[in-house]
Protein backbone atom coordinates (compact mmCIF):
# COMPACT_ATOMS: atom_id res chain seq x y z
CA UNK A 1 0.00 0.00 0.00
CA UNK A 2 1.33 3.23 -1.08
CA UNK A 3 0.63 6.52 0.85
CA UNK A 4 0.67 9.65 -1.75
CA UNK A 5 2.30 12.65 -0.33
CA UNK A 6 3.65 10.72 3.04
CA UNK A 7 -0.58 11.12 4.40
CA UNK A 8 -1.88 8.01 6.02
CA UNK A 9 -4.92 7.06 4.87
CA UNK A 10 -6.48 5.59 8.40
CA UNK A 11 -5.82 8.93 10.55
CA UNK A 12 -4.73 11.26 8.20
CA UNK A 13 -1.17 12.24 9.47
CA UNK A 14 0.69 14.30 7.42
CA UNK A 15 4.79 13.64 6.85
CA UNK A 16 5.10 10.20 7.25
CA UNK A 17 7.81 8.65 4.77
CA UNK A 18 7.88 5.30 5.73
CA UNK A 19 6.41 2.51 5.54
CA UNK A 20 4.02 2.78 8.66
CA UNK A 21 2.18 5.41 10.38
CA UNK A 22 4.17 7.11 13.10
CA UNK A 23 0.61 7.81 15.02
CA UNK A 24 -1.57 4.77 14.00
CA UNK A 25 0.70 2.40 12.94
CA UNK A 26 -1.19 1.55 9.88
CA UNK A 27 0.91 0.33 6.83
CA UNK A 28 1.51 3.31 4.21
CA UNK A 29 4.18 1.39 1.62
CA UNK A 30 4.84 -2.24 1.78
CA UNK A 31 6.84 -4.03 -1.31
CA UNK A 32 7.25 -7.56 -1.40
CA UNK A 33 10.44 -9.56 -1.73
CA UNK A 34 12.61 -8.93 -4.75
CA UNK A 35 10.74 -6.21 -5.89
CA UNK A 36 7.73 -8.08 -7.25
CA UNK A 37 4.81 -5.82 -6.91
CA UNK A 38 1.79 -7.55 -5.06
CA UNK A 39 -1.11 -8.88 -7.79
CA UNK A 40 -4.04 -6.53 -8.10
CA UNK A 41 -6.99 -8.36 -6.64
CA UNK A 42 -9.51 -9.08 -9.61
CA UNK A 43 -12.97 -6.80 -9.81
CA UNK A 44 -16.08 -8.25 -8.38
CA UNK A 45 -18.28 -9.13 -11.02
CA UNK A 46 -20.98 -7.01 -11.68
CA UNK A 47 -24.50 -8.39 -10.34
CA UNK A 48 -26.57 -10.08 -12.42
CA UNK A 49 -29.90 -8.43 -13.35
CA UNK A 50 -32.77 -10.53 -11.01
CA UNK A 51 -34.50 -13.06 -13.23
CA UNK A 52 -38.09 -14.05 -13.69
CA UNK A 53 -39.57 -16.71 -12.06
CA UNK A 54 -39.92 -19.76 -13.96
CA UNK A 55 -43.50 -19.87 -16.35
CA UNK A 56 -45.62 -22.49 -14.81
CA UNK A 57 -48.29 -22.25 -17.25
CA UNK A 58 -48.73 -24.45 -20.76
CA UNK A 59 -50.12 -24.06 -23.90
CA UNK A 60 -53.05 -25.95 -25.06
CA UNK A 61 -53.66 -25.53 -29.39
CA UNK A 62 -57.21 -24.10 -30.22
CA UNK A 63 -59.85 -26.38 -31.31
CA UNK A 64 -60.01 -26.61 -35.35
CA UNK A 65 -62.45 -24.57 -37.40
CA UNK A 66 -66.19 -26.71 -38.44
CA UNK A 67 -65.94 -27.11 -42.56
CA UNK A 68 -67.83 -25.14 -44.32
CA UNK A 69 -71.17 -26.14 -45.80
CA UNK A 70 -71.74 -26.16 -50.01
CA UNK A 71 -74.04 -24.41 -51.60
CA UNK A 72 -75.92 -22.62 -48.28
CA UNK A 73 -76.45 -19.51 -47.48
CA UNK A 74 -73.17 -17.12 -46.93
CA UNK A 75 -71.98 -17.22 -43.24
CA UNK A 76 -71.34 -14.30 -41.17
CA UNK A 77 -68.26 -13.30 -40.73
CA UNK A 78 -66.00 -14.93 -38.30
CA UNK A 79 -65.36 -13.43 -35.10
CA UNK A 80 -62.46 -12.08 -33.72
CA UNK A 81 -59.80 -14.88 -33.20
CA UNK A 82 -59.69 -15.36 -29.04
CA UNK A 83 -56.77 -14.22 -27.29
CA UNK A 84 -53.93 -17.06 -27.02
CA UNK A 85 -53.16 -16.98 -23.05
CA UNK A 86 -51.40 -19.54 -21.15
CA UNK A 87 -54.32 -20.89 -18.86
CA UNK A 88 -52.37 -21.82 -15.70
CA UNK A 89 -51.93 -25.17 -14.13
CA UNK A 90 -55.66 -26.56 -12.30
CA UNK A 91 -55.28 -25.78 -8.69
CA UNK A 92 -52.02 -24.00 -8.51
CA UNK A 93 -51.84 -19.92 -8.06
CA UNK A 94 -48.53 -18.37 -9.07
CA UNK A 95 -46.41 -17.42 -5.74
CA UNK A 96 -46.93 -14.05 -5.24
CA UNK A 97 -50.01 -14.29 -5.16
CA UNK A 98 -50.01 -17.18 -2.82
CA UNK A 99 -47.60 -14.70 -0.33
CA UNK A 100 -50.08 -11.87 -1.00
CA UNK A 101 -53.08 -14.24 0.31
CA UNK A 102 -50.76 -15.19 3.14
CA UNK A 103 -50.19 -11.74 4.10
CA UNK A 104 -53.85 -10.56 4.14
CA UNK A 105 -55.15 -13.74 5.99
CA UNK A 106 -52.10 -13.86 8.93
CA UNK A 107 -50.18 -10.64 9.67
CA UNK A 108 -46.50 -11.53 9.28
CA UNK A 109 -44.39 -9.19 11.06
CA UNK A 110 -41.19 -8.51 9.82
CA UNK A 111 -37.82 -9.46 11.16
CA UNK A 112 -35.77 -7.19 13.23
CA UNK A 113 -32.02 -8.06 13.12
CA UNK A 114 -30.86 -8.72 16.87
CA UNK A 115 -29.57 -5.14 17.82
CA UNK A 116 -25.79 -5.10 20.42
CA UNK A 117 -26.06 -4.71 23.91
CA UNK A 118 -25.82 -0.85 24.50
CA UNK A 119 -22.40 -0.11 25.89
CA UNK A 120 -23.40 1.98 28.85
CA UNK A 121 -26.81 2.53 30.92
CA UNK A 122 -29.65 3.83 28.42
CA UNK A 123 -31.70 6.80 29.38
CA UNK A 124 -34.65 6.51 30.67
CA UNK A 125 -37.86 8.94 31.07
CA UNK A 126 -38.13 10.27 34.79
CA UNK A 127 -40.85 7.56 36.97
CA UNK A 128 -41.56 6.39 40.35
CA UNK A 129 -38.64 5.06 42.54
CA UNK A 130 -38.82 1.53 42.44
CA UNK A 131 -37.52 -0.04 46.15
CA UNK A 132 -34.57 -2.29 45.80
CA UNK A 133 -35.79 -6.00 46.60
CA UNK A 134 -33.95 -7.03 49.90
CA UNK A 135 -31.72 -9.48 49.43
CA UNK A 136 -32.31 -12.38 51.64
CA UNK A 137 -28.97 -14.01 53.45
CA UNK A 138 -28.45 -17.13 53.91
CA UNK A 139 -28.61 -17.76 58.21
CA UNK A 140 -25.01 -18.47 58.96
CA UNK A 141 -24.46 -21.66 61.64
CA UNK A 142 -24.66 -21.35 65.58
CA UNK A 143 -21.31 -20.84 66.88
CA UNK A 144 -20.86 -23.25 70.01
CA UNK A 145 -19.56 -20.82 73.11
CA UNK A 146 -19.79 -16.91 72.61
CA UNK A 147 -21.20 -13.88 74.56
CA UNK A 148 -24.54 -13.89 74.03
CA UNK A 149 -26.22 -11.24 72.46
CA UNK A 150 -28.71 -9.17 75.57
CA UNK A 151 -31.12 -8.13 72.88
CA UNK A 152 -31.81 -11.57 70.53
CA UNK A 153 -29.81 -13.84 72.27
CA UNK A 154 -27.59 -14.47 69.63
CA UNK A 155 -23.69 -15.82 70.40
CA UNK A 156 -21.07 -13.72 69.50
CA UNK A 157 -17.12 -13.80 69.63
CA UNK A 158 -16.03 -12.23 72.93
CA UNK A 159 -14.23 -9.52 70.41
CA UNK A 160 -17.40 -8.26 68.91
CA UNK A 161 -18.32 -4.80 70.56
CA UNK A 162 -22.06 -5.25 68.41
CA UNK A 163 -24.29 -8.03 67.99
CA UNK A 164 -23.39 -9.97 64.10
CA UNK A 165 -27.23 -10.28 63.85
CA UNK A 166 -28.93 -7.44 64.70
CA UNK A 167 -25.87 -4.90 65.18
CA UNK A 168 -26.86 -3.73 68.98
CA UNK A 169 -24.43 -3.10 71.52
CA UNK A 170 -22.89 -5.57 73.66
CA UNK A 171 -21.89 -3.26 76.32
CA UNK A 172 -24.12 -4.48 78.57
CA UNK A 173 -23.83 -8.48 77.82
CA UNK A 174 -22.96 -10.64 80.25
CA UNK A 175 -19.44 -11.96 79.38
CA UNK A 176 -20.09 -15.58 80.81
CA UNK A 177 -23.22 -16.31 79.03
CA UNK A 178 -27.30 -16.33 79.92
CA UNK A 179 -28.08 -14.68 83.07
CA UNK A 180 -31.64 -13.35 84.40
CA UNK A 181 -31.03 -9.82 85.91
CA UNK A 182 -31.82 -9.24 89.17
CA UNK A 183 -33.97 -7.35 90.71
CA UNK A 184 -32.58 -4.03 91.40
CA UNK A 185 -31.48 -3.99 87.75
CA UNK A 186 -34.75 -4.51 86.47
CA UNK A 187 -35.95 -1.24 88.56
CA UNK A 188 -32.82 1.22 87.60
CA UNK A 189 -32.99 -0.15 84.56
CA UNK A 190 -36.65 -0.58 83.69
CA UNK A 191 -37.81 -2.13 80.67
CA UNK A 192 -35.17 -3.41 78.12
CA UNK A 193 -37.85 -3.59 75.03
CA UNK A 194 -37.93 0.25 74.82
CA UNK A 195 -36.63 2.16 71.96
CA UNK A 196 -32.99 2.37 72.21
CA UNK A 197 -30.48 4.07 69.48
CA UNK A 198 -29.09 2.09 66.16
CA UNK A 199 -25.06 1.19 65.92
CA UNK A 200 -23.36 4.09 65.44
CA UNK A 201 -25.92 6.40 66.02
CA UNK A 202 -25.48 9.24 69.01
CA UNK A 203 -28.19 9.26 71.98
CA UNK A 204 -29.43 12.55 72.50
CA UNK A 205 -28.51 13.94 75.96
CA UNK A 206 -32.12 14.80 77.97
CA UNK A 207 -31.33 18.04 79.53
CA UNK A 208 -33.65 20.65 80.46
CA UNK A 209 -36.31 22.62 82.85
CA UNK A 210 -38.53 19.59 82.37
CA UNK A 211 -35.80 17.35 83.55
CA UNK A 212 -34.91 19.73 86.14
CA UNK A 213 -38.10 20.14 87.54
CA UNK A 214 -38.32 16.22 87.91
CA UNK A 215 -35.70 15.41 89.68
CA UNK A 216 -36.99 18.12 92.45
CA UNK A 217 -39.91 16.68 92.18
CA UNK A 218 -38.88 13.14 92.52
CA UNK A 219 -36.22 14.39 95.60
CA UNK A 220 -39.14 16.06 97.28
CA UNK A 221 -41.21 13.12 96.88
CA UNK A 222 -38.35 10.92 98.82
CA UNK A 223 -38.08 13.42 101.75
CA UNK A 224 -41.81 12.92 101.90
CA UNK A 225 -41.72 9.74 102.12
CA UNK A 226 -38.29 9.15 104.51
CA UNK A 227 -40.39 11.73 106.90
CA UNK A 228 -43.47 10.21 107.07
CA UNK A 229 -41.72 7.01 107.78
CA UNK A 230 -39.75 8.22 110.30
CA UNK A 231 -42.94 9.67 112.19
CA UNK A 232 -44.55 6.57 111.82
CA UNK A 233 -42.27 4.06 112.66
CA UNK A 234 -43.76 3.61 116.03
CA UNK A 235 -47.28 3.23 114.36
CA UNK A 236 -46.30 0.55 111.97
CA UNK A 237 -44.30 -1.21 114.27
CA UNK A 238 -46.86 -1.22 116.98
CA UNK A 239 -49.31 -2.20 114.47
CA UNK A 240 -47.15 -4.97 113.04
CA UNK A 241 -46.76 -6.19 117.17
CA UNK A 242 -50.73 -6.16 117.50
CA UNK A 243 -51.78 -8.34 114.88
CA UNK A 244 -49.52 -11.01 115.87
CA UNK A 245 -49.28 -10.39 119.52
CA UNK A 246 -51.20 -12.62 122.30
CA UNK A 247 -54.53 -11.32 123.51
CA UNK A 248 -55.27 -10.72 127.14
CA UNK A 249 -58.14 -9.65 129.41
CA UNK A 250 -58.23 -5.95 130.63
CA UNK A 251 -61.14 -5.71 132.86
CA UNK A 252 -62.39 -1.57 133.62
CA UNK A 253 -62.34 -0.83 137.86
CA UNK A 254 -65.60 1.29 136.99
CA UNK A 255 -68.81 1.99 134.61
CA UNK A 256 -70.95 4.69 134.90
CA UNK A 257 -73.79 5.60 132.11
CA UNK A 258 -75.88 8.83 130.98
CA UNK A 259 -79.01 6.84 132.10
CA UNK A 260 -79.85 3.45 133.23
CA UNK A 261 -82.51 1.66 134.39
CA UNK A 262 -82.82 1.35 138.65
CA UNK A 263 -82.88 -2.39 138.28
CA UNK A 264 -79.74 -2.87 135.68
CA UNK A 265 -77.21 -0.53 136.31
CA UNK A 266 -74.14 0.00 134.36
CA UNK A 267 -71.68 -2.20 136.29
CA UNK A 268 -73.95 -5.43 135.21
CA UNK A 269 -71.93 -4.90 131.47
CA UNK A 270 -68.46 -5.21 133.23
CA UNK A 271 -69.28 -7.91 135.83
CA UNK A 272 -67.82 -10.84 133.52
CA UNK A 273 -71.29 -12.43 133.31
CA UNK A 274 -73.61 -12.73 130.24
CA UNK A 275 -77.03 -13.46 131.98
CA UNK A 276 -76.93 -10.08 133.54
CA UNK A 277 -77.05 -6.24 131.36
CA UNK A 278 -77.06 -3.08 131.24
CA UNK A 279 -80.54 -1.16 130.23
CA UNK A 280 -80.92 2.30 129.27
CA UNK A 281 -83.96 2.83 131.01
CA UNK A 282 -85.59 4.27 127.90
CA UNK A 283 -88.17 2.91 125.50
CA UNK A 284 -87.33 3.69 121.81
CA UNK A 285 -83.85 3.89 119.98
CA UNK A 286 -81.96 5.47 123.23
CA UNK A 287 -79.85 7.27 120.83
CA UNK A 288 -76.65 9.35 122.64
CA UNK A 289 -77.12 7.24 125.52
CA UNK A 290 -73.47 6.38 126.60
CA UNK A 291 -71.84 3.12 128.99
CA UNK A 292 -68.34 4.40 130.04
CA UNK A 293 -65.85 2.28 131.47
CA UNK A 294 -62.26 3.17 133.06
CA UNK A 295 -59.30 1.95 134.26
CA UNK A 296 -57.31 2.81 136.99
CA UNK A 297 -53.60 1.89 135.14
CA UNK A 298 -53.57 2.90 131.24
CA UNK A 299 -54.08 0.39 129.22
CA UNK A 300 -53.07 -0.61 124.78
CA UNK A 301 -56.33 -1.69 123.99
CA UNK A 302 -56.54 -4.13 120.95
CA UNK A 303 -60.09 -5.56 121.05
CA UNK A 304 -63.35 -5.53 122.38
CA UNK A 305 -66.36 -7.81 122.75
CA UNK A 306 -69.54 -7.09 123.24
CA UNK A 307 -72.87 -9.00 123.66
CA UNK A 308 -75.85 -7.43 122.56
CA UNK A 309 -79.75 -8.26 124.32
CA UNK A 310 -80.11 -9.18 127.57
CA UNK A 311 -78.61 -12.45 127.26
CA UNK A 312 -76.48 -14.64 124.88
CA UNK A 313 -79.50 -17.47 124.81
CA UNK A 314 -81.10 -17.47 121.99
CA UNK A 315 -84.78 -17.03 123.39
CA UNK A 316 -84.01 -14.62 125.52
CA UNK A 317 -81.73 -12.60 123.09
CA UNK A 318 -85.07 -10.67 121.40
CA UNK A 319 -86.69 -9.76 124.58
CA UNK A 320 -85.87 -6.37 124.48
CA UNK A 321 -84.09 -4.05 121.48
CA UNK A 322 -80.08 -4.63 120.94
CA UNK A 323 -77.58 -1.91 120.13
CA UNK A 324 -76.83 -2.23 116.18
CA UNK A 325 -74.34 1.11 115.72
CA UNK A 326 -72.18 2.12 118.69
CA UNK A 327 -69.62 5.16 118.23
CA UNK A 328 -66.75 4.05 120.64
CA UNK A 329 -64.73 7.00 121.48
CA UNK A 330 -61.10 6.68 122.80
CA UNK A 331 -59.65 8.72 125.32
CA UNK A 332 -55.81 8.83 126.29
CA UNK A 333 -53.88 9.48 129.41
CA UNK A 334 -52.71 13.12 127.59
CA UNK A 335 -55.84 13.85 127.27
CA UNK A 336 -56.43 13.10 123.05
CA UNK A 337 -59.43 11.16 122.21
CA UNK A 338 -59.95 9.10 118.82
CA UNK A 339 -63.62 7.87 117.98
CA UNK A 340 -64.14 4.57 116.16
CA UNK A 341 -67.62 3.45 114.58
CA UNK A 342 -68.74 -0.04 115.63
CA UNK A 343 -71.16 -2.19 114.34
CA UNK A 344 -72.95 -5.38 115.06
CA UNK A 345 -74.89 -8.03 114.14
CA UNK A 346 -78.78 -8.58 114.53
CA UNK A 347 -77.15 -12.26 116.26
CA UNK A 348 -76.86 -13.80 119.88
CA UNK A 349 -73.64 -14.14 121.50
CA UNK A 350 -70.23 -12.35 121.52
CA UNK A 351 -69.07 -10.32 118.87
CA UNK A 352 -65.19 -9.80 118.35
CA UNK A 353 -64.35 -6.59 117.17
CA UNK A 354 -61.12 -4.21 116.83
CA UNK A 355 -60.46 -0.88 119.00
CA UNK A 356 -57.02 0.45 119.02
CA UNK A 357 -55.88 2.83 121.43
CA UNK A 358 -52.60 3.67 123.18
CA UNK A 359 -52.57 4.94 126.98
CA UNK A 360 -56.30 3.99 127.18
CA UNK A 361 -57.81 5.20 130.60
CA UNK A 362 -61.53 5.49 129.58
CA UNK A 363 -63.69 3.83 126.42
CA UNK A 364 -67.13 5.35 126.11
CA UNK A 365 -69.89 3.68 123.75
CA UNK A 366 -72.94 5.80 122.41
CA UNK A 367 -75.66 4.20 121.01
CA UNK A 368 -76.57 5.76 117.59
CA UNK A 369 -78.76 3.07 116.59
CA UNK A 370 -81.07 -0.15 117.68
CA UNK A 371 -82.33 -3.31 116.45
CA UNK A 372 -85.85 -4.18 117.48
CA UNK A 373 -86.58 -1.09 119.17
CA UNK A 374 -90.43 0.05 120.27
CA UNK A 375 -91.59 2.09 122.71
CA UNK A 376 -92.41 -0.69 125.56
CA UNK A 377 -88.57 -2.09 124.55
CA UNK A 378 -85.03 -0.67 126.47
CA UNK A 379 -81.91 -0.34 124.52
CA UNK A 380 -79.66 -3.80 126.58
CA UNK A 381 -76.08 -4.81 126.68
CA UNK A 382 -75.36 -8.12 128.13
CA UNK A 383 -71.42 -7.43 128.68
CA UNK A 384 -68.57 -5.44 127.32
CA UNK A 385 -65.02 -7.58 127.38
CA UNK A 386 -61.83 -5.23 126.71
CA UNK A 387 -58.63 -7.11 125.52
CA UNK A 388 -55.04 -6.04 125.46
CA UNK A 389 -51.33 -7.31 124.90
CA UNK A 390 -50.61 -10.36 127.00
CA UNK A 391 -47.29 -10.15 129.07
CA UNK A 392 -46.56 -14.05 129.24
CA UNK A 393 -43.74 -14.82 126.15
CA UNK A 394 -43.53 -17.96 124.93
CA UNK A 395 -40.28 -19.49 124.96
Amino acid sequence: MTSPGGVCPDCGATGQGGSFCDRCGAVLNWTPAHGVPLPTPPEPPPPEPPTAPPDTRIERPLPPAPPRPAGGPPRPPDAAPPDRRVAPLPGRRPPARDDRARRLLIPVTPETPAQPPPAGPAPVLPGRPEAARPQVRARTPEMTGGVPCPWCDTLNPPDRHFCRQCAMPLAAADKDGFRTRTWWQRIVHGDRNREVPWAGERPRIRRGPGTLLTSAVLALAGVAVVGTAVVKADDVANGVVDHFVKRAPAPPNAAKASHTDPKHGPQLAVDGLTNTFWGTGFGGGSQGVFLEASFVQPRRLLNVIITPGVSKQPDQYATQARPQILDATVFSSDGRSRTTELRLDDAPGPQKLKLRGDDVVRVRLTIRSAYGAAPNRQVCIAEVEFFTRSTVRNL
